[in-house]
C-alpha cells in the first residue's frame, strides 16, 4: 500500500518541480527584457507560464523596434487601452477567428487591408460609411459585385 502512496506523491512532486522549471524565472530575464518588463516585475511569478512567454516575446520584439515603430506601438496601446471591455472582446474574438482561417485566406485580407489602408483618409472614410449604411445583403451583394470586378480585371491580364 506505501508503494502507490509513494509513487503518487513522488509523480506529484516531480509534476509540481517541472511546472516550476518550465516557469520562466525573473532573473533568467535578459537585462533588455527586464528593462521593457520592469512593470510586471513584483507580479513575474504569479503569472502563468504561457503569459510569461507571451510577454518575454513582445519584450524581445520591442527591443527590435526602432523609434517611429515604438512611437506608433505606444499609440496604438494607448487607444487600446481607452477601449471598452466590449470593443476589446469583439477584437478579440475576430482575432481569434481570423488566426483560425486558413494562411492564402489571411494574406488575401492582409493584402486587401493594406490596399484600404492606402487610400486617402476621405477616401477610407467615405466607405467606412458607405459600408456601415448597408444592411447585411446589401453588403453581400456589395461583395459579389467587388469580386467580380476584381475576377474580370485578371482576366483581362
Amino acid at each position: 500500500m506505501t508503494k502507490p502512496v509513494t509513487r503518487i506523491t513522488l509523480s506529484l512532486a516531480l509534476g509540481l518541480f517541472a511546472h516550476t522549471a518550465l516557469a520562466l524565472e525573473w532573473q533568467n530575464l535578459s537585462a533588455t527584457e527586464q528593462k521593457v518588463l520592469k512593470p510586471f516585475e513584483k507580479q513575474w511569478s504569479s503569472f502563468s507560464e504561457q503569459r510569461q512567454q507571451r510577454l518575454q516575446k513582445g519584450a524581445q520584439r520591442w527591443a527590435t523596434l526602432g523609434p517611429k515603430e515604438k512611437q506608433q506601438a505606444k499609440k496604438r496601446f494607448k487607444q487600446w487601452k481607452a477601449l471598452p471591455a466590449e470593443r476589446k472582446k469583439i477584437a478579440r474574438e475576430r482575432f481569434r477567428q481570423f488566426r483560425q482561417l486558413p494562411p492564402r485566406q489571411q494574406a488575401r485580407i492582409k493584402k486587401r487591408l493594406g490596399w484600404f489602408k492606402n487610400l486617402p483618409p476621405e477616401r477610407r472614410r467615405e466607405l467606412r460609411q458607405q459600408w456601415q449604411g448597408m444592411s447585411a445583403s446589401e453588403r453581400r451583394q456589395f461583395l459579389r459585385q467587388l469580386h467580380r470586378k476584381r475576377q474580370a480585371g485578371h482576366r483581362g491580364r
